[in-house]
């Protein structure tokens, strides 16, 4: 089978969702797949492609989502000591989570949920709502820190420890809190947090576009690795 279904997105959505599996196809093997999945009655479906496509997408009602970007880091080259002094804390239930939520979704203006305007801007919410929520809960993240200024969450991070290796999953400073080095903390923070449990490498998944976020992982020491092109069909 070269595609699948999505039973969680499809759920959240409410629409049949699916995945086409191969990240390597000619157009016309692209093509008789989404014909079949269409007959199958998927109406939204995702493929992350190896390489930028330059046919016409929206013969296919197809859209280049996102430009899924990945960083990595060699911890072993870093010097603890040579660390900025931790500013972030372990978030606790006693930290407003209405201001987590707003910076989760800040963290994902870039996705491609927000930036697909089929996709209802309340189920972009809803969607890093849930992320945040079960981040906090353990299920989608092994810690979440934050920095608080002024009683304010002034930006959060989600880490996670995945085969080994240290993985960032949502990342964000309040707009108010901007322009005063609290995103470059984040990040070192969040390195020391994986040397201290074992990790000797770490990674984190951004969008291309996100230039801020890009500039921000390689002024930290990150360096890019992988680009894959993510693909949204409505069929």
């Amino acid at each position: 089978m070269n595609y699948k279904l999505l039973t969680w997105d499809t759920k959240f959505f409410n629409i049949k969702t699916g995945r086409v599996i191969p990240a390597s196809l000619q157009e016309n093997q692209l093509v008789s797949i989404l014909a079949e999945m269409r007959r199958e009655e998927f109406q939204l479906v995702y493929w992350a492609s190896e390489q930028k496509k330059t046919y016409d997408l929206q013969a296919y009602s197809g859209m280049l989502a996102d430009k899924k970007t990945t960083f990595e880091i060699n911890l072993q080259n870093i010097n603890l000591d040579k660390l900025p002094l931790p500013k972030s804390e372990p978030y606790c239930s006693t930290f407003p989570f209405a201001q987590l939520e707003k910076l989760a979704i800040q963290s994902g203006v870039y996705s491609r949920f927000a930036l697909d305007t089929h996709i209802p801007y309340e189920k972009f919410t809803d969607l890093y709502k849930i992320w945040i929520r079960k981040s906090v809960s353990g299920e989608m993240a092994d810690e979440v820190l934050v920095i608080m200024q002024n009683n304010h969450i002034a930006g959060m991070v989600t880490l996670a420890i995945k085969n080994g290796v240290g993985d960032i999953g949502l990342i964000a400073v309040d707009e108010k809190f901007r322009g005063r080095k609290n995103g470059q903390q984040l990040v070192f923070d969040s390195q020391r947090w994986f040397i201290q449990h074992g990790c000797h490498t770490a990674c984190v998944v951004t969008q291309e576009d996100n230039l801020p976020a890009c500039r921000l992982y390689e002024k930290c020491g990150y360096k890019k690795t992988k680009t894959e092109f993510l693909y949204h069909f409505w069929l």
